[in-house]
This record gives structure tokens, sequence and C-alpha cells, in this order.
């Protein structure tokens, strides 16, 4: 068995290590990291974080998910693995490197927005020139069909690209 290397917030990490956490749900989860002096009190936050945390470590088999017994919380259980794991520990992200981020982001987004309706141009313009080729040269007709059906597929590719882009831009 391999060793995994595990990315981990340091509130989980300092409340998953302790011995005596094992076999706790969801809940028991929040209620211990948010208890913690330097964690956020936001509970749906917490709470979303919680659940991911699970899922994650869960899916790389470092916890076990028993299935809850007639309506009670299902419980998550320490695995070999689990002990095993080489973790890493984040630090919380602070606001300024998010703003930061999120001004990059934005910038990112536009050059890739400028640079896909300069090609959705540029397809267009190939497209347009193959049909006056046909009309001009019918004989190229059947020769061009391929290549004017590709053009076409492109800019329709474009255009989706190009919506996504400005959507999730006006998003950010």
């Amino acid at each position: 068995m391999t060793i995994q290397k595990v990315n981990i917030q340091q509130a989980f990490y300092d409340v998953l290590m302790r011995e005596s956490f094992d076999k706790f749900t969801a809940l028991q989860l929040r209620d211990a990291v948010g208890k913690r002096p330097s964690e956020d009190k936001d509970e749906a936050e917490l709470r979303k974080l919680v659940y991911r945390t699970l899922n994650r470590l869960t899916h790389k088999g470092l916890l076990l998910k028993k299935e809850p017994i007639a309506g009670k919380k299902p419980q998550y259980h320490k695995t070999e693995a689990f002990k095993d794991a080489h973790w890493h520990i984040l630090d919380k992200v602070t606001t300024e490197e998010v703003t930061d981020s999120s001004a990059s982001t934005n910038d990112w987004l536009a050059s890739r927005l400028e640079q896909c309706e300069s090609d959705f141009i540029a397809c267009l313009s190939e497209f347009e020139t193959y049909k006056d080729l046909c009309e001009q040269a019918p004989y190229l007709n059947a020769k061009l069909q391929d290549v004017r059906t590709r053009t076409r597929e492109q800019s329709s590719k474009l255009l989706g690209e190009i919506r996504a882009l400005k959507i999730a831009l006006s998003l950010s």
C-alpha cells in the first residue's frame, strides 16, 4: 500500500489526530472544529467544509463511513491508511489572496474571451470564403464540403465558449 499525501486544514488535522477522536459523526467533527478559537463561526461554510473534507478523506480510503442504523447519523472510522498518510497542513486563505486571485482570474477570463472572439471572427470569415469559392467554382464543392463542415463546427464550439466565458466574467 502506498502512503498518500493528503492536504488538510490545520483545524481538521488537530481534531482528527487526537486518539480519542474515532468513530465520530459529521456533527461531532463540525462541533470540535467550530470550538477552536481561531476558526470562523460561519456555520453554513463550516458545515460545507466538514462534508467536503469527510467526502475527500473517505474517497481516499482514509476514513470508513459506516451507514446509520435506524435513523442515526452515519459514523466515520479511521482506517490503517489514515495512520500511514503523509499530512500536508494548509493555512487559512486570506482575503487579500482571494482578491488578488479574483483580479488575476478576471484578467485571464477577459484575455481568453478576447482570443475566442478573434478566433470566432476568423472562423466565420473562413466559412464565408469556402462558401464563396464553392459558388464561384462549383467543382470544388465536394472537395471543400468536409472543411466547411469542420469550420462550422469549430465556430459553434467557439460561440459556446464565448457564452461560457461571458457568464463566468459576469459572475466573478
